[in-house]
């Protein structure tokens, strides 16, 4: 299977770059030194909201959460998420299904309590938010991630 990551990623900047978002990408930390890790790939802000977003491609018909997501980056967004004007989480490309979710840190940490380490498509409709995803030669375009995230009350 392809991995996909890197080029979901240059996807989501290129999204931001095209709606005017202000955006920090954090690239990955390959030193393996001890504290070089990031919690997410993106910072975005967008007044009066700050946005740590975690870009996660998975090719499978489940988002397996203890896979896909490191430990620090779980806890550091979950902590996140909690601060006042802050949106935290994961923006997950279902790419068997070729569509985009939005999971807040909090409502991924509700299911992960709940005993949901796997969440499949029906899952992400029910407690994600979807963001608009159309194909354009071999690649996607997308709706306004930053816009569409804001719209996520929890």
């Amino acid at each position: 299977m392809i991995n996909d990551g890197k080029p979901f990623e240059d996807r989501v900047a290129s999204n931001f770059k095209s709606y005017g978002v202000d955006y920090q990408r954090l690239h990955d930390q390959m030193s393996g030194l001890k504290g070089s890790t990031n919690p997410c790939d993106f910072t975005a802000y967008s007044y009066p909201n700050m946005l740590y977003i975690e870009c996660k491609s998975c090719g499978e018909d489940k988002f397996d959460m203890l896979h896909y997501i490191r430990e620090f980056q779980w806890v550091e967004l979950i902590k996140k998420d909690k601060v006042p004007g802050t949106r935290a989480g994961y923006l997950v490309w279902m790419s068997q299904y070729q569509r985009l979710f939005w999971l807040s840190a909090f409502v991924a940490d509700i299911y992960y309590k709940s005993g949901f380490k796997r969440l499949d498509i029906k899952q992400f409709e029910d407690a994600g938010i979807e963001i608009a995803a159309v194909p354009y030669r071999n690649t996607w375009h997308y709706g306004n991630i930053v816009e569409t995230i804001l719209k996520d009350k929890l």
